[in-house]
């Protein structure tokens, strides 16, 4: 099993999103992930819960204190959809926005190495 597919699989991501790199500092005590979409996927609007492909995508950051005991960061591009009962373009909730999940939503641009 490559570390990315593990990666994927302790995050909970659904088999339409997945971790394409990882960067482990133990030094840092830091782990860097980047998350994208499966090609040819299709998602639920979220108001209104139709399938639609994505438009286009937007790259956003989030921050984890402990995650696997490592400060994390991730970097997603989140897909989002025109949906075609009316709602509009929509952005895609990624599956670590869930409930009780511990990311946070950090600033629009690249978190940088401390």
């Amino acid at each position: 099993m490559k570390h990315t597919t593990l990666l994927s699989a302790t995050l909970g991501l659904p088999a339409s999103w997945h971790v394409i790199e990882a960067h482990l500092s133990e030094e840092k005590q830091r782990i860097d992930l980047t998350i994208t979409t499966a090609p040819g996927s299709s998602f639920k609007c979220p108001c209104c819960g139709c399938e639609a492909h994505p438009t286009d995508e937007s790259r956003e950051f989030w921050y984890h204190d402990n995650f696997l005991n490592l400060r994390a960061y991730l970097t997603a591009h989140v897909p989002r959809i025109t949906c075609h009962q009316g709602c509009g373009l929509q952005r895609v909730t990624p599956p670590w926005e869930r409930l009780g999940s511990k990311f946070r939503q950090i600033s629009d641009k690249a978190p940088h190495e401390e």
